[in-house]
């Protein structure tokens, strides 16, 4: 089903409720499989850069958790560095 020209988007994965899906399905990432072709760290990027959207470091993990079906809490803090380094490349 399409709305407005854009994909409805779907469920994409643990973590992500209707605000964060709505904002990714602005940048052209409305399913799960979506998201696993573009990557967390760059999807977080498209989202900062593309709508100028006030969106977190949480969405990152959060984003990342969907791919690998954790809960953003779960992340250490080394990860959670990893993913914000990925991010920081991305710019």
């Amino acid at each position: 089903m399409r709305t407005k020209g854009k994909e409805k988007p779907t469920n994409i994965g643990l973590n992500l409720g209707p605000k964060s899906t709505g904002w990714l399905s602005e940048i052209g990432i409305s399913t799960l499989a979506d998201l696993q072709r573009i990557g967390a760290a760059p999807a977080y990027v498209m989202l900062l850069t593309q709508l100028g959207k006030p969106v977190s470091k949480n969405l990152l993990y959060a984003l990342e958790g969907a791919l690998q079906g954790r809960h953003y809490s779960s992340f250490t803090a080394s990860e959670k560095r990893r993913l914000r380094a990925e991010a920081e490349l991305e710019l």
